[in-house]
């Protein structure tokens, strides 16, 4: 076994050098079962930083653009109807599903960050993962899970906001 490799082994065997040996005073009862696993490199390290910048880039950036569509939209509309209509329900209406829409957006953009980040840490293991590793992820997965439940919420007021206060100032 290579140097720096880890080993696990039921029953237990001694490890001398790059060589795993036991001795048995009969047969094991069971089966005689090895693991091994190179080492982790700095990879895994690496790749979870930089996916992590990239999930948080992609949550502000979100942001932006929520706070963007909703000053545009503003704007349109300020254009498009004058003082009286802007107070009507068919605008507010306008303003609501382009949040929700927008909002939605934002959303596909968190989990599809979530997913390429998920599996390009997967790759940068380069197939040593062990099959309990989505467990040490956990409370990532938490973790997202309540940022993209925030985001609903957050999406529409941002959107929201934005939209009736461009209204707002240009009537």
């Amino acid at each position: 076994m290579p140097e720096g490799w880890n080993s696990i082994s039921s029953p237990n065997l001694v490890r001398e050098g790059n060589v795993l040996h036991g001795n048995f005073t009969g047969l094991p009862a069971d089966i005689l079962t090895v693991a091994v696993q190179a080492p982790v490199g700095p990879e895994l390290g690496q790749a979870v930083f930089l996916y992590a910048i990239f999930i948080v880039v992609t949550v502000v950036v979100g942001g932006l653009m929520c706070w963007t569509a909703g000053r545009s939209l503003g704007r349109i509309l300020s254009r498009k109807v004058d003082a009286l209509a802007c107070r009507t329900y068919k605008v507010a209406l306008g303003i609501i599903i382009w949040s929700i829409l927008t909002t939605f957006l934002w959303e596909v953009f968190i989990i599809t960050a979530w997913t390429i980040s998920f599996n390009g840490i997967l790759r940068s293991q380069a197939g040593q993962e062990s099959p309990y590793f989505h467990e040490q992820l956990g409370p990532a997965h938490c973790g997202m899970a309540l940022i993209v439940l925030a985001v609903l919420p957050i999406g529409l007021l941002i959107t929201m906001r934005s939209a009736f206060g461009s209204l707002r100032r240009t009537h």
